[in-house]
């Protein structure tokens, strides 16, 4: 089938009958017709199409369609031409175009989908979501957009079948995904979208809910079509041709009445504003009529009808503007010919313009209006329409805009444009532009009234908008245009605060327009909560255009600033306490100063913090006192309360109350006595160690006796009990006083001993009625149970009746609670009471009241002991104390059912024995008990029944012969406690028969079998069996030690077989350790069983053999043998045989000499006990020979050789098997000098032994230095050279290594043959030059290195005499030690002292006692400095191989022959300054000839100047405090010693000189001075000379004394320099200082205080300062400049700068009105200017009732002048206006004045108006009077400029910145730009501080400019900060001059931020930007 893709646009639509035939025309009066747009026709015309799928719409100005598989895009509405055209494979179900209409979503019938760009034509993606086969008819019934973002795109689509799709594409991935949402199994025919519901209609009617899948169906209602209405509501069409309603939650249906039927329809919702929309409806009715209904309710007006003759297709309209589209499909015999593309259109030429105009096309319409004759002003308004609605305009639409506005004649539709547009455009210069332009339009048509008003908005919004554009600047606003055009300024101003953009809120304040007028209280107390929040240092400079601006628009809110004030100074305080009131003085004087035109009204708040102030400092600074500042604004009563309540050290509470309290009470006129009591009063409710610190103090200061014995009283009454010594002290007090209420002090002093007690138990009430019972007392204090209550009840006991209730009582508690001492003191005073508590105890444990008796019990001990010292004869009682413990004890611990009774007969008590040993036998079996538990209940129950221990314990062995831990804690007690030989034997025997119980025999020689039993025996078990072998050792050791003399063999037959187990047990004993290290065996290396076994098998096997011989030795060890035990000789012989096996197993474990020792023994004792057959002994021969090799090979192997052992062993070797072998031993030993020397000492027996005496000395020599090697621990002599070296060499190397000492170097000498004498030097040489000082670092409190000597001279000397009393000839040893004298350390004065005592006593005839005096002082001395060079280089030419000189020259002095001579002050002159020279003195006398006072004295003062101490922190400055005071009291203390008067003042003089400005050189002058007094009253008379000198010294004390009197005052001393000693007119000066202008300026407590100043100097110099004061006062109050009518341009400047004058004056004159009784100037210059001096002028009147305000606060003035303070202010002001008028001859007083006609009077005053004068009093009439009179403002200001007032411009602009009509006139914008100019020129004579003070001052002014960027011109620029309002082109030009002119321009501006100047940042970044980087 071919396409329609043949198009034909561009059609006339006057050309509609020409092209298409007859017009068709709308029914009835509806002007409307059919215009045709555009054709489309097939491609291919031969082919017949009679069916045509079509969908189109129109949207964002276009017109799309598609047309089977042809979609197209017309550009525009007129379809002129095509942007889009294509044509796919498969027919165009439906499409959807995106807001944006950028892209557009197709669904083709065959199931594809495509997202296709139309401005780019290109494809974004495709995808298939079915294959459809069925090709005949539509598959998709609708498309929907779902979202649309950046990011992606997302689809529905709803198929014929009743699927429903979502297509999601995402842009960045480029990535297509289709789900499947819904499957509804029915067909689908109509479907429409209200998101998230979805309505379908076909086989069903149903809702789908998108989100929630919700379901509400129904049946189908035929609908052929459904568009949504409302948010609830769809429309539809059904089959029959009615439209109804569908509702989306309900599926309820609603038919819209109408008697036409419909065949389609298209419906769509237009919004008009956010709450309302119009219904658009076009319908083709069943009669082909096209239908239009654009209002509510649906179909119920018709806009118009249109009948088509042709089939058509309604297209979705895009914009309610647009008209009716629709397509006509026209045909020919039932073939489709053609599509045309047709609109409705409206027919009048107005309306068809209007249509033009709304279409916007402007040249149709144009040439229209010329067709039809029309206006184009409605062309012009309609072109300047289009660009005022579009959402933004540009630069070219502006542009355009402002050139159609230039053509129409239509003020206010301009100015309305204007307002409508400046939202619109896309940047700001166009925003000015449209504003400016409508500002001048406005200026030309200002008659209209509404125009006025449009006129006033614009120039609003042009203010509005240049105010943005200055925060724009910053970039700190945070929002654009928009917002900000319609904002509320005082909440952007909150929000920017809290924000920290305090540039951003100065801008806004300084520019509040139209929202100043809506500034009250509220908002300034808003934002002023707002920098409560705020960082002081953040929103400082914002206060800067705050405070000001505020109190310029609302003067009453300046009490909420000094609420305010008051309340940041409390913030300050607690938020920055330590800088702390510094802070808030620095902070009250620059608030103040910024509403210091106001501040007259604050005056009182203004003094009140004043002197305020100037009581903190003082607390703070002296004191160190804190209080809150609120404490201190109660008052001086409260003030005073709050001190004296503070908790105070005695020392600064004492300062307190006499150096400030007393005087302040007395200033401020209370009553001391009276506030002291009330002090006293508050205090005692508090804790009495804090009043009690404080309450004698201010008890001291009371002078009124019965006021301080009141106080005395209250405090008796409240003081804790017992009283306090402070307590006892203030009532002792009392007594010297003559007064009735001592009487009451002295009362209370007598009963406070029983009161204390009484008071500690709650029992005052006791004594208040009179009863005493004690009983209650006693009970009471006894539950209280303090820890004096024993004291407490004995001390209220008044008789001994109370003494006997009381007893009673206490003993009761004091058994029942086991305070057993407490209990017997009291029975020890009535031994009656002991035999009832026995008996009571006998009773209570008969009855078996165990518990209750248990205190009874405990008590008993006690008791018997108290028996048996009063009554020993008493044995009933004392048995049956014991009776009672016994039982109580065995019921404690092992029967708890016995009592007394069972130990009255044996049987039972026999009884009770056995039970307990069966149960201890029970629980040991149960492993319920420990085995040291065990015994210690066996010893327990030998004490209960009176046993012996060793019994029960052997009897208990028996028992448990298997348990070794209980056998050796039995074992040990028998050891320790036993000293019976039997018992010990047995106990020893009955050890070695239990290890190893139940053995094998044949398991012993079977290795494999014991090995097993080995690995299972647990170690703990062997480590028993061990512990108790050692203990029989120990056992059968301490039993041959106490045997008698018929036991001693049988005790060493049982001590001769425990002894063979030493050396497997010997472990644990220190002794045996050190006894036998060469064999110590560690703990961790245990014999094992079988080594046990073989132990256990010989001694079984001996003891059998034996077991029934009578021999008396071994009675004890076959104690337990009985005969059936008993061997043959045979079996015994058999077990001989074994011993070798045995003997192996113990090698094996490295048991040789066990295993030898076992041998031994049992051949010796069957040698001894019973004759042995030869086969026995043989063996045993065989045996101990094999062990013996064995042992001696072990013998050297160990740590220590046995010599004895080794020489025993050796001696059954032959000779030279013996000597070969010795030899042997020493050349492997040789480097192991103890074996070495055993070996020799070995080797020296053996030869002995065999009688040979070759090699024999050698052997003597080894074994001699061995032992001196042994004798000398850690030697230093290597051993090789030791062993070989000659042997005087040698001592010489042990005395060099301090190895020796005397006694050892005699014996060495006699031991090797050498001369002791020699030796002896030797030995005293090198111990004078070895010695060492010990000594210990300690570092004190200052942090300086001490050193603390450990070892003196005492030890060395008493050694070294004892060398010298040995050594022969003392005249050689005197000049032996003469000679090394040299040599010694020369800071070892231990040394050289120890030497030079030793020299006086060998030679008597010289004398040394100058050399240990000085020794004796440097040893005491600590030196100051370190070493010089002198002294290092003397060092190291004493001792050059010293690597570094000795580190004790830190701290001492050299001992060198310098010291005795004059090269001495090489070495002290370091050491000498203030602390050290007095120590010298004692030095004097030993080098008199070469040191003496004067010149030690004279070398320390100079010293000080020398060091440069005095100027070490000097600087040009003066300084006010002394930092060298302590220095100069030690430099007078030091010249006191200097006996020569000329040289001590000569000294100080030259530190005068020195001694850098201030306070310092002033005391340093003055001790100059009293020296030059001493100097001249003890020099000659008339000596001029000395004269002069002393002048000299005098003037420059006077001098500088004077210059610190300024100085101390603040006062700039370089100003006065001059005239320092001409006292008159010096205070003249003072008072023209400019520092009072200062002063008066803002509150500071540094600033110059000149009035002290005078009154210091006229006390000095004798001056009458009233007098020289009321000069003064006359010549500041009069005027300076008296005008003529011939005034020249010096009238000029006096006009501009008079009130400057006259206010500094007024300052000077209220400065000195302070200085005396402020009452009294306030009276006297109310007096003068009220008139009632008639000769002063008004001028000089006013300037006194101003400087009277000044002086005074708003109470004082409405006391004195008895009207208010605004109406006095009113009156002064007008008084100045009068003395204006008086100059131009207009003389009249203040009603006159008031009466007088102002425009009268303005006027009469303009005829001479080039007059400053005139200017001046017309401006301040006006200003007075609050007079806005247009035309004589203008003529003030334009005179003004003319005459270059400037001074007075700046002040009118500031006024007439509350009138608006004037922000735009040409006089008032003159006005600033000579303001501006003129704040460039400024005098660069002024100084540095006044020049930036006034560019500041201009700076703030300037930016306050309401038109600053509107009108005026910056051209002559100065200051960096104004580079901000100049263009970018400029900017450069003028950087590169500044740059020229000045360096750190960044640092300047960023200085100015703090002072409430904006834009320093975007300066700076201008500075930072341009090509000269700063």
């Amino acid at each position: 089938m071919s396409e329609f893709n043949v198009i034909e646009c561009g059609f006339n639509v006057a050309d509609e009958t020409i092209n298409f035939g007859p017009r068709m025309l709308a029914d009835g009066d509806h002007l409307f017709e059919a215009c045709t747009l555009a054709s489309i026709k097939q491609e291919d015309e031969d082919q017949k199409c009679s069916e045509i799928h079509i969908e189109a719409c129109s949207t964002r100005n276009k017109l799309y369609y598609a047309i089977n598989k042809t979609i197209g895009v017309f550009s525009d509405l007129t379809c002129t031409e095509l942007c889009f055209n294509t044509t796919l494979e498969e027919n165009i179900d439906v499409f959807y175009v995106v807001p944006n209409s950028k892209f557009i979503f197709i669904c083709q019938r065959n199931g594809t989908i495509l997202y296709i760009d139309i401005e780019e034509q290109e494809i974004v993606f495709t995808a298939d979501v079915v294959d459809n086969d069925w090709l005949e008819e539509p598959f998709f019934i609708q498309c929907y957009l779902e979202k649309f973002e950046k990011n992606g795109v997302e689809f529905l689509i709803i198929t014929k079948n009743g699927s429903l799709y979502k297509v999601i594409y995402e842009n960045e991935t480029a990535k297509t995904e289709i789900i499947l949402l819904k499957e509804f199994q029915f067909v689908v025919k109509v479907s429409a979208l209200i998101y998230p519901r979805l309505l379908i209609d076909g086989d069903k009617l149903m809702v789908y809910c998108i989100e929630t899948g919700d379901i509400i169906e129904s049946e189908s209602i035929q609908l052929v079509k459904a568009y949504p209405c409302s948010g609830h509501m769809f429309i539809g069409l059904d089959s029959s041709g009615c439209m109804m309603r569908i509702c989306a939650r309900t599926l309820f249906s609603f038919y819209i009445d109408s008697e036409i039927k419909f065949k389609d329809f298209v419906y769509t919702n237009f919004a008009v504003n956010d709450r309302s929309t119009v219904p658009y409806c076009i319908c083709l009715t069943s009669e082909n009529n096209i239908e239009l209904y654009d209002s509510r309710p649906l179909l119920s007006q018709l806009k118009f009808s249109l009948n088509v003759n042709s089939d058509i297709k309604l297209i979705n309209s895009g914009s309610i503007d647009e008209e009716p589209l629709y397509i006509s499909i026209v045909q020919k015999q039932d073939v489709i010919q053609e599509l045309r593309f047709q609109v409705i259109l409206e027919t009048t030429p107005e309306v068809r313009l209007k249509r033009l105009l709304r279409r916007q096309q402007f040249d149709e319409a144009e040439k229209f209006v010329k067709t039809y004759n029309l206006s184009s002003t409605e062309v012009l308004k309609a072109k300047a329409q289009v660009i005022v609605d579009k959402r933004a305009c540009n630069d070219e639409d502006v542009c355009n805009l402002l050139n159609i506005l230039d053509r129409i004649d239509d003020t206010s539709f301009t100015l309305q444009s204007c307002l409508d547009i400046y939202q619109s455009c896309d940047n700001l210069s166009d925003v000015e532009k449209i504003l400016l332009y409508g500002c001048n339009v406005a200026a030309k048509y200002n008659s209209n009234r509404h125009i006025l008003e449009m006129h006033e908005m614009v120039s609003d919004i042009l203010f509005r908008f240049h105010t943005f554009k200055l925060i724009e600047k910053f970039n700190e606003s945070g929002f654009d245009w928009i917002q900000f055009h319609d904002c509320d300024l005082i909440e952007l101003l909150c929000r920017c605060l809290r924000k920290y953009n305090i540039d951003t809120a100065i801008i806004l304040y300084n520019r509040l327009d139209k929202h100043r007028s809506k500034l009250d209280e509220n908002n300034i107390n808003l934002i002023l909560n707002v920098l409560d929040s705020l960082p002081l240092a953040v929103y400082q400079p914002f206060l800067y255009c705050f405070i000001p601006l505020s109190l310029s628009y609302i003067p009453s809110t300046l009490p909420l600033f000094v609420g305010w004030l008051k309340r940041k100074v409390f913030s300050i305080e607690q938020d920055q306490h330590n800088e702390f009131p510094q802070n808030a003085i620095k902070f009250t004087n620059s608030t103040l100063h910024l509403m210091k035109t106001n501040l007259v009204k604050a005056l009182k708040t203004v003094e009140l913090l004043k002197d305020t102030y100037q009581i903190v400092v003082p607390l703070k600074e002296y004191l160190k006192i804190v209080v809150p500042l609120k404490e201190y604004l109660k008052g001086p009563k409260q003030l005073v309360h709050t001190l004296l309540s503070l908790n105070l050290d005695d020392e600064v509470f004492d300062k307190l109350l006499q150096n400030f309290l007393c005087k302040f009470i007395f200033e401020n006129h209370l009553e001391p006595d009276e506030i002291f009591l009330e002090v006293i009063k508050n205090n005692l409710q508090y804790e009495e160690s804090y009043w009690s610190k404080i309450i004698p103090s201010i008890l001291r200061n009371i002078s009124s006796v019965e006021i301080k014995l009141t106080a005395v009283k209250l405090i008796i009454d409240i003081a804790d009990i017992p009283w306090s010594q402070t307590m006892k002290d203030i009532t002792r007090s009392c007594f010297e006083y003559q007064h009735e209420l001592v009487v009451e002090v002295k009362k209370a002093v007598e009963n406070e001993p029983l009161l204390r007690i009484l008071n500690k138990y709650d029992l005052r009430d006791v004594i208040d009625d009179g009863t005493w019972d004690i009983q209650h007392i006693a009970g009471r204090i006894m539950y209280c149970n303090e820890s004096s209550m024993l004291d407490d009840i004995y001390r209220i006991c008044k008789t001994p009746e109370h003494k006997n209730v009381a007893d009673l009582m206490l003993m009761e508690r004091f058994i029942r609670e086991r305070n057993y001492e407490q209990a017997l003191r009291i029975l020890d005073e009535d031994a009656s009471n002991y035999y009832n508590i026995i008996e009571i105890a006998t009773l209570q444990d008969e009855m078996k009241l165990f518990t209750r008796n248990e205190p009874y019990l405990e008590i008993l001990p006690c008791l018997e002991r108290r028996l048996q010292q009063n009554n020993p004869t008493n044995k009933r009682y004392k048995a049956r104390i014991g009776n009672l413990l016994t039982c109580s004890k065995i019921r404690a611990n092992f029967y708890d059912k016995i009592s007394i009774l069972d130990f009255e007969s044996e049987p039972r008590k026999q009884h009770v024995l056995d039970t307990l040993l069966h149960n201890l036998y029970q629980d040991i079996c149960d492993d319920k008990l420990t085995p040291v538990e065990a015994v210690e209940l066996c010893k327990k129950i030998a004490g209960f029944f009176n046993e012996s221990k060793v019994e029960i314990m052997t009897k208990f062995c028996e028992i448990l012969c298997s348990n070794f831990k209980i056998i050796e804690e039995c074992a040990s007690y028998v050891y320790n406690n036993e000293t019976n030989s039997k018992n010990l034997c047995l106990m020893a025997t009955l050890i070695l028969k239990s290890i190893c119980p139940a053995v094998n025999p044949c398991d012993v020689f079977n290795a494999t079998s014991l090995m097993n039993e080995t690995m299972q025996e647990p170690l703990v078990n062997v480590k028993n069996q061990i512990s108790c072998l050692r203990i029989a050792h120990d056992l059968s050791t301490k039993a041959v030690v106490h045997a008698r003399r018929d036991e001693i063999s049988a005790c060493v037959e049982v001590f001769n077989w425990t002894i063979n187990s030493f050396y497997i047990t010997k472990n644990s004993s220190g002794i045996e350790k050190s006894l036998f290290s060469d064999t110590h065996i560690s703990e961790l290396s245990l014999p094992s069983l079988r080594s046990l076994h073989c132990m256990k098998y010989i001694v079984d096997s001996y003891t059998s053999y034996l077991a029934t011989d009578i021999n008396p030795e071994l009675k004890y060890l076959t104690y337990f043998e009985v005969a059936e035990d008993q061997i043959t000789e045979e079996e015994f012989s058999n077990k001989i045989n074994q011993l070798p096996v045995m003997i192996h197993n113990f090698c094996l474990e490295g048991q040789t000499l066990t295993a030898f020792n076992i041998i031994s023994t049992l051949t010796n004792c069957l040698q001894n006990c019973k004759k042995m057959n030869d086969t026995i002994k043989k063996t045993l021969d065989t045996i101990t020979k094999q062990c013996s090799t064995k042992l001696l090979q072990k013998i050297f192997t160990t740590k220590k050789i046995d010599v004895d052992l080794a020489y025993n062993l050796l001696k059954t070797y032959p000779r030279n098997e013996s000597i070969t072998f010795i030899h042997k031993q020493l050349s492997i030993l040789k480097k192991e000098i103890p074996k070495f020397k055993a070996v020799a000492e070995l080797a020296l027996k053996i030869l002995n032994y065999h009688k040979i005496t070759l090699h024999k000395e050698i052997y003597i020599d080894i074994v001699q230095l061995s032992n001196w090697w042994t004798l000398i621990p850690n030697c230093q002599v290597p051993v090789k050279s030791f062993f070989k070296s000659p042997k005087g060499q040698l001592l010489e190397s042990l005395i060099h290594y301090q190895h020796v000492d005397l006694e050892m170097i005699n014996n060495f000498c006699v031991d090797f043959n050498l001369d002791v004498q020699e030796y002896y030097r030797v030995y005293l040489k090198k111990t004078l030059l070895n010695w060492k000082v010990e000594y210990d670092k300690i570092e004190d409190v200052y942090g300086k290195t001490r050193i603390k000597v450990r070892n003196n001279a005492d030890r060395l000397l008493e050694k070294c005499t004892e060398i010298v009393a040995i050594l022969e000839s003392k005249e050689n040893v005197y000049n032996f030690m003469n000679s090394f004298r040299h040599e010694v350390n020369f800071y070892h004065y231990e040394v050289f002292s120890v030497i030079y005592t030793i020299l006086g006593k060998l030679n008597r005839n010289k004398d040394h006692k100058k050399t240990l005096l000085l020794l004796h002082f440097l040893k005491s001395y600590e030196r100051v400095n370190k070493p010089g060079d002198s002294e290092v280089e003397e060092w190291y030419s004493l001792f050059p191989e010293s690597q570094t000189i000795d580190p004790l020259s830190n701290w001492r002095m050299p001992f060198t022959p310098t010291l005795f001579s004059t090269d001495i002050w090489k070495i002290i002159r370091p050491e000498l300054n203030l602390q050290t020279y007095n120590t010298w003195f004692e030095v004097v006398p030993i080098l008199d000839k070469i040191l003496n006072a004067n010149e030690i004295c004279s070398f320390v003062i100079k010293d000080i100047v020398a060091t440069g101490i005095l100027q070490k922190h000097a600087s040009n400055q003066w300084s006010l405090h002394p930092s060298f005071s302590h220095l100069f009291e030690q430099v007078d203390k030091c010249v006191r010693n200097m006996t020569d008067l000329e040289m001590a003042t000569s000294a100080v003089y030259q530190l005068v000189t020195h001694t850098p400005k201030g306070a310092d050189q002033v005391i340093a002058a003055k001790l100059c001075l009293t020296y030059a007094v001493q100097y001249k009253e003890n020099g000659p008379e008339n000596d001029p000379a000395l004269l002069k000198a002393f002048t000299k010294v005098q003037k420059k004390y006077q001098s500088f004394a004077a210059t610190h009197i300024l100085h101390t005052c603040q006062i700039d001393v370089e100003k006065y320099s001059d005239i320092l000693l001409v006292p008159n007119e010096l205070v003249d000066a003072l008072y023209m200082d400019d520092s009072i202008i200062a002063r008066v300026d803002r509150v500071l407590l540094s600033c110059p205080d000149i009035n002290k100043a005078v009154d210091e100097l006229g006390t000095l110099f004798d001056i009458n300062v009233h007098e020289t004061r009321l000069k003064l006062l006359e010549t500041c109050l009069m005027e300076h400049n008296s005008p003529n009518c011939n005034l020249t341009l010096t009238s000029n400047a006096l006009v501009d700068g008079e009130n400057d004058i006259n206010s500094s004056n007024l300052k000077r004159a209220a400065y000195i009105c302070q200085s005396e009784n402020k009452r009294d100037w306030q009276k006297y210059l109310l007096k003068i200017g009220l008139g009632e001096d008639e000769v002063k002028n008004i001028f000089y009147r006013a300037n006194a009732l101003n400087c009277f305000i000044i002086i005074s606060d708003v109470p004082t003035v409405e006391e004195l002048t008895h009207i208010s303070f605004d109406e006095f202010q009113t009156y002064v002001d007008r008084l100045y206006l009068l003395s204006d008028l008086e100059y131009l001859g207009l003389t009249m007083d203040v009603e006159t004045l008031n009466n007088y006609k102002k425009s009268d009077l303005l006027g009469r005053l303009a005829r001479d108006i080039y007059n400053p004068l005139t200017v001046k009093a017309m401006a301040g009439l006006c200003m007075t009077y609050s007079r806005y009179d247009l035309k004589f403002w203008k003529v003030i200001i334009n005179t003004a400029i003319s005459l270059n007032l400037i001074s007075s411009l700046k002040k009118y602009v500031n006024f007439l910145k509350n009138e608006p009509s004037f922000k735009y006139k040409k006089f008032y914008i003159d006005a600033w730009q000579n303001v501006i100019n003129h704040s460039f020129n400024i005098s660069t004579t002024n100084e540095r501080d006044q020049l930036y003070k006034i560019c500041v001052e201009n700076m703030l002014m300037i930016q306050s400019c309401p038109i600053l960027l509107s009108y005026l011109i910056i051209d002559k620029l100065h200051e960096t900060i104004m580079l901000q309002y100049l263009p970018v082109d400029q900017q450069q030009v003028n950087i590169e001059k500044l740059t020229r002119s000045k360096s750190q321009l960044h640092v300047a501006v960023s200085q100015l931020s703090k002072f409430g100047i904006w834009g320093t940042n975007q300066v700076i970044r201008i500075l930072e930007d341009s090509v000269y980087k700063l």
